[in-house]
């Protein structure tokens, strides 16, 4: 079947790239130009207008949660996943989804949320040139050790085991652990780390590392 939908969706690819959308906005904060919704909707809609597109957003699913700023203040967070459907005159359609995120202080969350997806998508869709978001190429994040609600629980296992000398039972949580993972546990108090000073040492007595080799099977005999 012919794909009247991608033969329009073609046009207006063409008739944008020829026309292009001017830098008209500016980003005080990073000092940077770049093209807002406004100025994409108006360049784009006299253009999808003349070839019959019609673009139909759906909001799938929306998630609102209430974080706190930098300087305690409280912020709705918004993030919606959302489908847009185009179709031509003739009934033809295609459709792709996508994902926006907003915050605001008040009610707008969720619009500013929906009008990030419809933004980028446009810009994705019609390979319209961003300035100003970041490249993933353009960085490397050093990722930090994560500690999770499990490993916190186990660190404070392990710190009532060492309390009353239970060494073979802080062997028992230890060895449930990768040593990536216990490293992350036993850090120094000083770096987020759930285990005191005291017990930290006993880690690294002959006691607990009998005990653990005893968790392990592991049989050592004398020289």
């Amino acid at each position: 079947m012919s794909r009247t939908v991608l033969k329009a969706l073609c046009a207006v690819q063409k008739d944008l790239a020829e026309a292009g959308i001017a830098k008209a906005d500016t980003n005080s904060f990073d000092n940077y130009k770049f093209r807002g919704i406004d100025a994409v909707l108006n360049a784009m809609a006299p253009i999808i207008s003349r070839h019959g597109v019609i673009i139909m957003p759906s909001v799938v699913s929306c998630e609102i949660r209430q974080i706190m700023t930098s300087q305690g203040k409280p912020q709705n967070h918004a993030k919606v996943q959302t489908e847009f459907t185009l179709y031509d005159t003739e009934g033809d359609s295609i459709t792709h989804s996508f994902y926006g995120e907003g915050m605001d202080r008040g009610d707008k969350a969720v619009n500013k949320a929906c009008t990030a997806a419809y933004k980028y998508f446009l810009f994705e869709a019609f390979c319209i040139p961003v300035e100003g978001t970041p490249d993933a190429d353009t960085e490397s994040p050093e990722i930090g050790d994560v500690e999770t609600p499990e490993m916190i629980e186990a660190g404070a296992q392990l710190n009532q085991c060492f309390e009353i000398d239970d060494y073979h039972g802080a062997a028992q949580i230890y060895d449930e652990w990768t040593h990536e993972e216990n490293a992350i546990i036993a850090r120094a108090p000083s770096k987020g780390g759930e285990l005191t000073t005291a017990n930290r040492l006993k880690l690294k007595s002959s006691e607990f590392r009998h005990a653990l080799n005893e968790v392990r099977g592991i049989t050592t005999g004398a020289a």
